[in-house]
């Protein structure tokens, strides 16, 4: 009885085999043909800044870093790009790390430090921006007063030229009265000898040209003293001329 209840499973099982076969090969040759799925190699980043920040990697958002305390960051190997930006957005930190090994690599995130030089660049380049206007400021002054001091110079040569061409011109005029006095200084001299001579003759017609004489000598003396007279007034302008051009330009 038990050898018969055994071949009537072994039957059915065999006929069970023989209907499900067609579906066990396709799944084995489907298992067989399908991919292997391989995880990424991934090595630990741990970051540490000197100010709270906020992270990101390759653009994602990696979330706060608080300052100097560590934190692990596990990361597929390769290139990665690191941006640390400062909480109140004042500043931006940017960094490449390379994740070349399966091991962990510490980043230091010195955003702090560096917006202190950056800031110091700044003023250092502000400084030098103010001392190069100031520079320019005093040698845009300097050729000012350069140019002014030119035209004054210009202006009292000017001046001095001016009022020495009014002095020769009366020197001049007073060299002509000088001349003319003399000339007739000499012309008295001449009719007061020719009246005296005529004034020594009885001849009545003697005694009238040598009255006559005297009068054209006091004549020349006059007019001798009229150009003595113009030749004073003249020497006292060119002398006043001569003191206005030694003040010129002091």
């Amino acid at each position: 009885m038990q050898a018969l209840i055994l071949n009537r499973f072994r039957r059915c099982l065999l006929l069970l085999m023989v209907s499900f076969s067609p579906f066990l090969s396709t799944g084995l040759a489907q298992g067989q043909n399908a991919p292997v799925k391989r995880t990424r190699p991934r090595a630990a980043l741990l970051v540490r800044a000197d100010s709270d920040c906020a992270l990101t990697i390759d653009g994602n958002d990696a979330g706060m870093l608080q300052t100097s305390k560590l934190r692990a960051i596990q990361l597929p190997l390769g290139e990665h790009v690191v941006t640390a930006t400062l909480a109140d957005g004042s500043f931006r930190w940017d960094g490449v790390v390379n994740m070349d090994k399966p091991i962990q690599k510490v980043l230091l995130v010195n955003i702090a430090q560096q917006k202190a030089v950056a800031l110091q660049r700044q003023q250092q380049e502000l400084q030098a921006a103010m001392q190069a206007a100031q520079a320019r400021a005093q040698a845009e002054q300097a050729q000012a007063q350069q140019q002014q001091l030119m035209q004054r110079q210009l202006q009292v040569q000017q001046q001095r030229q001016a009022i020495s061409q009014q002095i020769q011109e009366l020197e001049k005029q007073l060299q002509a009265e000088l001349d003319a006095a003399h000339n007739d200084e000499k012309e008295a001299n001449d009719q007061r000898a020719s009246a005296a001579g005529y004034g020594m003759s009885n001849n009545a017609w003697g005694k009238l040209a040598g009255q006559i004489g005297q009068m054209g000598a006091n004549e020349s003396a006059k007019a001798a003293a009229q150009h003595r007279a113009r030749v004073e007034q003249l020497q006292q302008q060119i002398n006043s001329l001569t003191r206005q051009m030694a003040l010129v330009g002091n």
